[in-house]
């Protein structure tokens, strides 16, 4: 299975938190606002984009608070190590180990088709060995998180960061932009301020970072930017 259709599969999973959230989006009046202020060629397909861009802002919300790659380390090593337990107290119930040993594995394998999760016949050892690969995936998860240092986004809040490149990249797709500068006394200001405004009451409360909002999204954009000019196909 491919990361991409894994991380699909979740995210659908997560969507259906939606229920619980209660989201409100803007109104008509507001989203031909918002397009106006991007200067796209679409304001229907980009109303739609903003809708999927705030629950999105939602969902990555809840997925990314308290999130501490310390703590996804330690919790898959934590798996990896139950995992192994089970897969060897399991070996010692399987056939020929005899006695109460062997009955007790034996009973486990009569009432496993009675479960959820087989309707067919399963064996202690394919159980051992999905056991034995959930602890491989684990150990291998918990290698692959990296700890970054430095902050992790505006205001320290990826969330933020996703939002604002989704509404960056939603514009850049419908052929508009929107703006973000410093004026003449030094305050910021731009299209995309206004309509972040806007789009304020529809968020989650904790999504803007503190200080100043101008400064937080430049600073996105100017990520935005180096990444795509880092990934330009060259023209040689």
């Amino acid at each position: 299975m491919s990361d991409m259709l894994v991380f699909e599969r979740r995210w659908k999973r997560k969507r259906k938190l939606l229920p619980n959230l209660r989201l409100r989006y803007p109104n008509d009046n507001e989203l031909h606002e918002l397009a106006e202020l991007a200067k796209v060629d679409n304001y229907s397909v980009f109303g739609s984009n903003i809708r999927s861009i705030i629950l999105d802002a939602h969902l990555n919300t809840r997925l990314l608070r308290n999130l501490s790659a310390p703590r996804v380390r330690q919790i898959l090593t934590g798996v990896a190590i139950h995992a192994q337990s089970l897969s060897k107290h399991l070996r010692a119930l399987d056939v020929g180990k005899g006695g109460s040993a062997e009955r007790a594995g034996l009973l486990i394998e009569l009432q496993l088709p009675k479960s959820e999760l087989s309707k067919s016949t399963i064996s202690l050892p394919e159980c051992i060995g999905l056991l034995e690969a959930l602890s491989v995936a684990a150990q291998r998860g918990a290698a692959s998180v990296k700890t970054r240092r430095g902050p992790k986004g505006a205001g320290r809040n990826p969330a933020f960061d996703i939002f604002i490149q989704n509404l960056l990249m939603a514009a850049r797709q419908r052929q508009g932009s929107w703006t973000n500068y410093r004026n003449a006394n030094q305050t910021w200001t731009g299209s995309l301020l206004r309509a972040l405004e806007i789009l304020k009451p529809y968020l989650p409360r904790d999504l803007f970072p503190g200080g100043e909002l101008g400064r937080a999204v430049e600073h996105v954009r100017n990520k935005l930017k180096a990444h795509i000019a880092k990934n330009r196909p060259s023209t040689r």
